[in-house]
This record gives C-alpha cells, structure tokens and sequence, in this order.
C-alpha cells in the first residue's frame, strides 16, 4: 500500500502502481487528471477544480478590481503574499481572492496584516469550528508545536481511509479489494464531513468560503459561508 503526495510524484508512480495492483491514497496532491492516471489511485486530499473554476506584474497594469491567484505547492504562499503588498496592490485598493493553500494556515501566522480582509476558498481551516478539529488541533500542536493545514488533514484523512479498508479486507492488501473497500466510503474529519466518490474514487468534502482575520493576535481563516458535498466539477459534469 502506498500514501501518495505532491502531484508529479503521484503522476510518476501511476503506471507502476498500476502493474502492481498497489492500492494507493493520494493524499496531498490537487491536480485534477492524477486520479484518473490509475484504477488504484483513491483521492483524500482535494483537487483544485473543488475550490477555483498570471503574472503579478501584468495583473497590476490591469488595475483590476479583484486578483485570483492560486499557488502551486504549501510554503510558497508567504513568498506571494510578501510580493503583493511589495508590488502595490494593497495600496492599490486591489482585492485578492483565490484557493485556500494562499492563506496556508502554515504560513498565515507570519503573514503581515495585509492579509486581512483576504477571501478564500477552502477545504480546511484551522480556525473551523467542530469538537473534533479542536481536539486535533490539540494533539497536532503538542506533537509539532505549530498549527495543522490541509496537508496534514490529508494525510489523517488518508490514514483513517487506509485504516478503515483494513479493517473491511480482514487485513488483505489486495490492491483491488482495498480499493473496493474505499470506494463509497464516508466518515467525519476535522475538516467536516467527507466521502470517497463511489464511480471517481474522488474525494467530495464541504468547500469553506473564508476571510482572514485576526484572533488573539494571530491572522485565521474564519468560514462565513460553506458548500456542501462538493465534487471535482471535471468529473461531476461528466
């Protein structure tokens, strides 16, 4: 069995896990084509399609009014976020809105106030509100000492799928029976309720619309609008 990350690993992996009927749990990754690459891939992460239907420099000529933006890996958020209030569009009165990972909640606490008023859209919140996402954060935070994000989520997520079709085979490994097991699956994350597709695979959760604010001194995602049982619309529309 194999947990898969970032979205080229995963893509690499694909035909091998194929030929070898090697259940894997995509767990990072959010390019939409990754699941479709092999028969044994099981999403439990997101696909970018779930929370979003340019050049920084080119953007800010346009003087628009609102600025969508979407960053491919967490850890590059900060760096974005230092080069829009650097680049003038804060002063500009330029509005920015896009995916949750530019909002990383792991590089939100060292993001200025600038990011405040920054909305999102989202499949995870540190800041979400459920007896079980603060017991998570709890244990997250003395385990690391620093607030969980999305990947983390996936990877929980991606143990309690493996866990829970374990359990369903007896113990077997069997590639195609594990898959069987996850497919349909649904149970409650600390990012709320979420299934495993029964024809995709794909993972369907809640997308949390947010805006940035601060709490007890530090800079949140705060939901104030949710849409539930959303499914990657690449698929859904097929």
């Amino acid at each position: 069995m194999i947990g898969a990350g970032v979205a080229p690993s995963a893509l690499a992996i694909a035909p091998v896990v194929t030929q070898g009927k090697v259940a894997t749990v995509i767990m990072i990754a959010g390019t939409s084509i990754v699941i479709g690459r092999s028969p044994y891939f099981v999403r439990t992460s997101f696909t970018l399609g779930q929370s979003s239907s340019s050049a920084l420099e080119r953007a800010r000529d346009l003087k628009p009014d609102t600025l969508f933006v979407f960053v491919p890996a967490s850890g590059q958020a900060g760096a974005f976020a230092k080069q829009f209030v650097e680049r003038g569009f804060v002063k500009a009165g330029i509005k920015l809105i896009g995916p949750g990972d530019i909002t990383d909640d792991d590089d939100l606490p060292a993001m200025s106030d600038a990011m405040l008023g920054v909305v999102t859209a989202g499949n995870y919140s540190a800041d979400h509100q459920s007896a079980m996402n603060t017991k998570y954060i709890e244990d997250f935070k003395k385990a690391y000492n620093l607030r969980p994000n999305f990947i983390s989520v996936g990877g929980w997520d991606g143990m309690h799928a493996i866990y829970e079709a374990l359990k369903k085979t007896g113990g077997s490994t069997d590639g195609d029976s594990l898959v069987e097991a996850m497919r349909g699956m649904s149970w409650e994350s600390p990012r709320g309720p979420i299934s495993i597709d029964l024809q995709t695979r794909e993972i369907v959760q809640n997308i949390y619309i947010r805006k940035v604010e601060k709490k007890n001194g530090e800079l949140y995602n705060v939901e104030f609008a949710t849409f539930e049982a959303v499914k990657d619309p690449s698929k859904a529309s097929k």
